[in-house]
């Protein structure tokens, strides 16, 4: 699984990273994505929210990062 993490990284260039990282791996689905801080989780939402794709926490004690995955049809 293709992983981002965006511990570090400046809240100004979330969306471009997250827009990257979710159209070079689109056939590779699911990735994980590492956001740390509640801020940067709702920068990242809101790009994959764009691509229409589903995305949940990747356990109940790891909320700090996501699973991305295509949605069930």
């Amino acid at each position: 699984m293709n992983v981002l993490d965006l511990r570090g990284k400046k809240h100004s260039e979330i969306g471009f990273l997250v827009d990257r990282f979710i159209r070079q791996n689109l056939n590779n689905l699911p990735v994980k994505i590492i956001t740390h801080t509640f801020p940067i989780e709702q920068k990242t939402r809101e790009v994959i929210k764009n691509y229409n794709l589903a995305m949940r926490p990747e356990s109940d004690f790891n909320l700090g990062a996501l699973i991305i995955r295509k949605k069930e049809n």
